[in-house]
């Protein structure tokens, strides 16, 4: 189980876009993601690469309690059980592979009729006795 652990890990950390093993570098060189967390420089940075910042959360100023809720936030993603994610979403990632599937049998097939097409033509006609 460990084995298969590890190599899902490995297999995960290829599709990484570079963006996303810029922010885990990010992470890992800042002490991990509770240390990322609590530095208000780090977690502004985190924010930026992200991408996800289309509010314009700036960490910097005060009296504003965004920093307390996004730190909240971010703890209890991380404090979530991996196991539980994953079944929680298990049903969506079914459905969309089910999806795929038959978009890709849908294409096999009609690439196949076309094959055929292609080579159906005047030898069909000729009868050998």
């Amino acid at each position: 189980l460990d084995d298969i652990q590890q190599q899902l890990r490995a297999l995960f950390l290829l599709l990484d876009s570079p963006r996303e093993k810029e922010i885990r570098d990010l992470i890992e060189s800042s002490g991990g993601p509770k240390a990322s967390i609590n530095d208000p420089k780090v977690l502004q940075t985190l924010i930026d690469k992200s991408g996800e910042n289309k509010n314009g959360i700036n960490l910097s100023g005060r009296g504003d309690g965004g920093l307390r809720r996004l730190r909240k936030s971010l703890m209890g993603e991380f404090s979530e059980d991996v196991d539980k994610a994953l079944e929680r979403n298990l049903t969506l990632f079914e459905g969309k592979l089910d999806i795929q599937m038959r978009e890709i049998d849908f294409a096999i097939t009609k690439q196949g009729d076309r094959i055929i097409a292609f080579f159906s033509g005047g030898h069909e006609r000729i009868i050998d006795p």
